[in-house]
């Protein structure tokens, strides 16, 4: 499944470097249906800790670094969009997101290294 969601973010970041910026946030919204296993309507308006706990719910804690790591370089991908999409409080949000997701995920699951996205998030702001 984490190589399906890193074709999905290639895919993503493909459309939005085309500036089909719509589609390229479908193709996220896509990717976190996939991740999640469930639609978005299920678990978009939950709350970003009970988001993580569908992520890693039954997962080994290395399943669901994973996880909680796609799902946060999902967000940072929708947050480079919204971006250049001129809509710099959706990206915000995105990368705020993005960071709670992390946030909550190292609390839960030792070890896990956020940094990477972390670093991507930050060269963005």
């Amino acid at each position: 499944m984490i190589e399906e969601l890193g074709q999905f973010l290639a895919e993503a970041t493909k459309l939005r470097n085309r500036g089909s910026f719509d589609a390229a946030l479908l193709t996220i919204l896509q990717a976190q249906e996939r991740l999640f296993s469930r639609p978005a309507q299920e678990f978009i308006a939950r709350p970003v800790d009970e988001q993580v706990t569908l992520l890693v719910i039954g997962e080994t804690v290395s399943n669901g670094q994973e996880k909680c790591l796609a799902y946060a370089r999902l967000l940072t991908e929708a947050g480079f969009t919204y971006q250049l999409k001129d809509q710099p409080a959706l990206a915000l949000g995105a990368y705020r997101f993005a960071l709670h997701v992390l946030l909550l995920a190292q609390e839960r699951l030792p070890g896990l290294d956020a940094a990477p996205v972390t670093a991507q998030i930050g060269e963005s702001l």
